[in-house]
């Protein structure tokens, strides 16, 4: 499996609700994160922290 940027996120329910803006990686973007890789991922229109 792999995430990619772009792509919405969804509820259990299969709501969408917002998408993947860009996926980074020690501050390179990346076109995709592989299964159990450990990167940041920005949302638009979401804040935590």
């Amino acid at each position: 499996f792999a995430l990619y940027p772009k792509v919405p996120l969804i509820t259990e329910e299969g709501k969408r609700v917002k998408r993947i803006h860009q996926i980074q990686d020690k501050g390179q973007t990346l076109e995709k994160a592989m299964r159990d890789s450990e990167v940041a991922v920005s949302i638009r229109g979401i804040e935590i922290g």
